[in-house]
């Protein structure tokens, strides 16, 4: 992520400490163990307002209006030639 996105996974958001990977944990009884000690949810919980499909580079969600701008993308055709020229500028 450092190289293509220029985000440094291993900086602590805190301090901005340099923060050291001690273990990858694959084992499905040993993640629901820590997250049960921390008190996060095992399974997905249905929230009221729907999660964000995606995030920017900065971590923030993108908001709900922003994906999907175009609803039928189907049923636009390619551009008429009037659109691509700028219209004249107003007489002064």
């Amino acid at each position: 992520m450092r190289r293509t996105l220029g985000i440094n996974v291993l900086q602590c958001p805190v301090c901005q400490m340099t923060m050291v990977l001690l273990a990858v944990i694959t084992r499905r009884e040993v993640i629901d163990r820590i997250l049960t000690h921390v008190k996060v949810p095992r399974e997905p919980v249905e929230a009221d307002e729907p999660a964000a499909l995606y995030y920017d580079v900065t971590g923030e969600p993108v908001p709900s209006w922003v994906i999907g701008v175009d609803p039928d993308p189907d049923e636009r055709g390619p551009p008429d030639y009037d659109e691509l020229i700028d219209p004249p500028a107003p007489e002064m």
